[in-house]
């Protein structure tokens, strides 16, 4: 087995932005508790959100290293969100 080293990106499989994220984060919590107030999220655009530094039109990050040299393939973003709501209710 040859060494491994270099950067490999673990996040979840599929794409989003963080409004979805957010947006599902919320959908998911109010499934657990129908009855909460919850906040709602509007969607910007990164020009809308100003910061000092530059930020990448595209930032997804790709898994595909990890899956060619180690052969583990990321859980979807959103059955991962799913387990840790259910972790955060208990």
């Amino acid at each position: 087995m040859r060494p491994v080293s270099g950067i490999y990106h673990a996040s979840g499989a599929g794409e989003t932005t963080w409004y979805g994220f957010a947006a599902a984060a919320i959908a998911e919590l109010q499934a657990l508790e129908p009855t909460a107030k919850l906040a709602t999220v509007e969607a910007i655009t990164t020009a809308e959100y100003p910061t000092p530094a530059k930020r990448p039109l595209n930032s997804r990050m790709d898994c595909g290293k990890l899956e060619r040299v180690l052969g583990w393939k990321m859980p979807e973003w959103r059955e991962s969100l799913r387990l840790a709501m259910g972790e955060v209710k208990r």
